[in-house]
Order: C-alpha cells, then structure tokens, then sequence
C-alpha cells in the first residue's frame, strides 16, 4: 500500500484492519534492494564505502546494524537520494540528516553531488567536523 493510502488508514481504522498492510521492511532488506537496482558489486561498494568486507556482509545479512557514519558512508558510495539516505538512516535507528544542523548540511551537500566518501571527508575536515571513519 503506498505511504499516504496507509497513513490515512492508521488515522481511520482499527490497528488490526491495516497491520497486514505494512510490509515487513528492514535496513538489510531495503540496502540490498537499493545495492541491486544501482547493479553494484557488493565488495565494490565496501571498498569504496571503506567499510571491512566481513563487517559489510554482516550488515547485509541483517546481522549488524551499522552506526550513522557507516550507513552514510554507503549512502555516498551508491549515490542514493537524500530522501533514500533518510528511509535507511531511519531503518538503522539512526537520525535523519537535517539542513539546519551544520554537519549534516555539509553532508547533505555531498550527497546531492554524489561525492566520494573521501571527497566529503575532506568537507567535513574542512569545517573541522568528525570523519565519517571516525566511531564516537
């Protein structure tokens, strides 16, 4: 069902009419979706998302939920849409990017160009923020 059909059901009916509904939607799911319809290697994207193999495949199996960095750090290197970068930051439990937060605007401004996770690191660094390489 599309989201603005289930929205207005959830306002109008009982719970129980519209939770068959809902798909059963996950971060593995909808990053392995995204990593198909791009036609991208799956070891490609971890090189170049500088993510350790094992670990990318952990998280693709549904078996890791990765950190904000690590999932912006795929995001950049599939080269997904601000609103698709938000839907798996979301699925992680993990905050979406907001223009008004200055780090997250400088993020936003690489994603909209399709930077590399290397060229927006030198963006962040510039601004004296956090690498997407660094755990807090």
């Amino acid at each position: 069902m599309e989201t603005d059909k289930l929205l207005d059901a959830l306002k109008e009916e009982h719970i129980s009419n519209v939770l068959d509904q809902v798909a059963d939607y996950n971060f593995a799911g909808c990053l392995n979706k995204l990593i198909a319809d791009k036609g991208v290697k799956k070891s490609d994207l971890f090189n170049e998302a500088m993510i350790e193999r094992s670990y990318g495949y952990q998280i693709l199996k549904g078996r890791r939920l990765p950190s904000r960095n690590k999932v912006l750090a795929l995001a950049l290197s599939l080269k997904l849409s601000l609103a698709d970068t938000n839907r798996l930051l979301s699925l992680s439990d993990n905050g979406a990017l907001y223009a008004n937060v200055k780090r997250d605007a400088i993020l936003i401004y690489c994603l909209v160009r399709h930077m590399s996770v290397i060229d927006t690191d030198q963006q962040l660094a510039n601004y004296g923020y956090q690498s997407l390489n660094e755990e807090n």
